[in-house]
Parts: structure tokens; C-alpha cells; sequence
């Protein structure tokens, strides 16, 4: 874990942080954390589970979604970024929602 700054954000100011082109960022505790860049076989694995999740789910008529490599805050001022997420239906339809439209993976996670 390589903290990469010492002034400490807000979850509010790092959904507005602007960081390196193609550099990933975590908030843990106000801190910025540069994360690596993930191997094609991580990608690969995280895509795989979530495909796997998702025809599950439909075959057993379940209310879950299944998220690859998403944002999760974890904490009042910490964000990770997480391979797989799992959760309702209804839980992601509402977190969607509440997150700004100019916040994307893209921007200043990945």
C-alpha cells in the first residue's frame, strides 16, 4: 500500500479528485492510495466470477447483481475498489443513484 498524499480528502473531495491519467486511487481513512494496475488473469478471474454470479442469479430467479471492479465506501472517508462486488437489486438501483453523474471508474479510480 503506497499512501501518495498527505493531505487528507473527504469521501465528497475525492469523488471530485482528478489524479494521473491511468492511475488508480483508494481512499482509506482521507488518504489517497495509488493501487496497482491489475494483470490481464486478474481481469480475466474478476470477469469470469462475475459471468458465473450473474447466471446463477438468473437461474435461481435471485434479486442480486454481480459488479466488476467497483468503488465501494467502505467508511465515512474511505473508498475501495473492489474485484467483484454482490449485492441486491434494489440496493444497486439506489447507490446508483446517489453517486454524481461525473463520477466514473475512469475519471480518478482507474
Amino acid at each position: 500500500m503506497v499512501i501518495t498524499s498527505t493531505q487528507k480528502l473527504t469521501f465528497e473531495e475525492y469523488l471530485n479528485y482528478q489524479g494521473a491519467s491511468g492511475v488508480c486511487y483508494e481512499l482509506y481513512r482521507g488518504h489517497l492510495i495509488e493501487m496497482p494496475t491489475p494483470t490481464a488473469i486478474h481481469i480475466k478471474i474478476c470477469e469470469f466470477l462475475v459471468y458465473q454470479f450473474r447466471r446463477f442469479f438468473a437461474a435461481h430467479n435471485l434479486p442480486l447483481v454481480a459488479i466488476v471492479t467497483t468503488a465501494v465506501r467502505t467508511e465515512e472517508d474511505s473508498s475501495r475498489i473492489a474485484d467483484v462486488v454482490i449485492c441486491t437489486r434494489s440496493l444497486w438501483k439506489s447507490a446508483r443513484n446517489l453517486v454524481p453523474q461525473c463520477w466514473t471508474l475512469k475519471k480518478n479510480r482507474c
